[in-house]
């Protein structure tokens, strides 16, 4: 069942991908950005209800990796740009670096 599921998603993602590296128009560019970024995150939505199967099914492994918090927030503003700009909503973010003792 997995697979029927990603197969469509990685195919949008792949020629999203691809047309990226093609389109110079700026406008454009920032739409299919805005298509690859929000593919990408219902693919990992997508694996994430997939996961919530070997939850059940008692096969499930946590990993651990760091992540950046800009991304998810450049995320976040993707998914809404429309709605913000429908209701004039201007959204901006500002995160300070912080470094962390290794």
């Amino acid at each position: 069942m997995s697979h029927e599921i990603r197969t469509p998603m990685n195919a949008i993602l792949g020629f999203s991908s691809i047309l990226l590296d093609l389109v110079t128009d700026k406008m454009q560019h920032h739409y299919l950005d805005a298509i690859h970024r929000s593919g990408k995150i219902l693919l990992q939505l997508i694996n994430d209800i997939l996961d919530l199967s070997k939850i059940e099914a008692g096969k499930f492994e946590l990993t651990y990796h760091t992540i950046s918090i800009k991304s998810v927030f450049d995320d976040i503003a993707i998914i809404f740009t429309q709605t913000l700009l429908s209701k004039n909503i201007c959204f901006s973010l500002e995160i300070a670096e912080i470094c962390l003792p290794a």
